[in-house]
């Protein structure tokens, strides 16, 4: 019998999109949608559409929410997609195909490429990355991480690199992009800021900030976006400062 394939997601606030996100997704198996509070109506356009849909109103920040959505899932294959992506036609075959092999020593990474701002970002490290998203269920564990969570697996397991791109549909506007940043350097700081230890001896949020934009704008080449490759290194740059201000306890 072909292994089934559960395509999960947690979401918030994603009225506008979440009808074309899991329409595409319906060659799955399952689908599986988390709902963390949205306040837009998102649950009511996605119940149609999923298989199963649950509610928490408590943010337990990423990681725990996909643990909390996974466990869910009746799949024996776990796809963790969020509402702002969409899967290529060639990683969709890609995907099907890693999963009717059934190798559950394997997990699998997907490439992002990331559109920005209504256009296509080719430089800054945002379209050179991977992520690992498809696995057999059991087998992988995302952590607690209240931002930036990790897949954990046991060691010895393979990570195989799938064919096609994640396409991830980030910010549609500055204002967006910025709000969003601001929220994760304030997950960021609060995980790591320890009371016990007291002044951390650290590089400065200003010289980290710094180097965060040379980075994005010039050795990852963000210039050749243009506008929108600078206004990304910028709020890179500001992102960085503002989370290793907060985790100094610093105020703005």
């Amino acid at each position: 019998m072909r292994p089934r394939l559960s395509v999960v997601l947690i979401v918030k606030d994603e009225a506008e999109r979440i009808e074309e996100c899991l329409g595409e997704l319906a060659w799955a198996d399952e689908i599986v949608v988390l709902d963390t509070g949205s306040t837009d109506g998102t649950p009511d356009r996605a119940r149609p559409l999923a298989t199963t849909l649950f509610q928490i109103n408590s943010w337990p920040g990423f990681g725990r929410a996909r643990q909390v959505a996974e466990s869910h899932a009746t799949g024996q294959w776990v796809l963790m997609v969020d509402g702002d992506e969409r899967i290529s036609p060639e990683l969709r075959e890609d995907i099907q195909r890693a999963v009717e092999r059934n190798d559950r020593t394997v997990v699998y990474s997907c490439r992002v490429q990331t559109w920005c701002f209504g256009r296509r970002i080719r430089f800054g490290g945002w379209s050179s990355f991977w992520v690992t998203r498809l696995y057999p269920r059991g087998v992988g564990r995302w952590n607690d991480a209240l931002v930036h969570e990790r897949l954990l697996v046991s060691e010895g397991t393979k990570r195989v690199k799938l064919k096609g791109h994640l396409k991830n549909y980030t910010y549609r506007t500055r204002e967006e992009c910025e709000t969003t940043l601001a929220r994760y350097a304030k997950d960021w700081a609060e995980e790591r800021r320890d009371p016990a230890r007291g002044p951390q001896n650290l590089p400065g949020p200003v010289a980290r900030a710094t180097w965060t934009f040379v980075r994005s704008y010039v050795l990852r080449l963000g210039f050749l976006d243009g506008r929108v490759g600078w206004i990304l290194a910028v709020a890179q740059a500001g992102y960085t400062r503002r989370k290793y201000e907060l985790l100094l306890g610093k105020r703005s």
